[in-house]
């Protein structure tokens, strides 16, 4: 699948963190990492268009809420 090469490639690059918090591990574990598409167009798979964030995080940018 398209979208695992691309989550496998952004952590290669930039480390298995959430980008949003920064959080690598949870209870002694690496957590789990959401593909996130950061103008909402799944279809846009640009690298800069791409964000890893925590299963935590994720559905508050999914459903549109905000963090800050």
């Amino acid at each position: 699948m398209i979208l695992n090469f691309h989550k496998k490639l952004l952590i290669k690059e930039r480390g298995h963190a959430c980008q949003e918090c920064g959080l690598t591990k949870w209870r002694e574990r690496p957590i789990v990492l959401e593909l996130d598409h950061v103008d909402g167009n799944n279809r846009n798979n640009v690298k800069e268009n791409l964000r890893l964030l925590s299963g935590k995080i994720y559905p508050y940018y999914f459903f549109g809420f905000c963090l800050n």
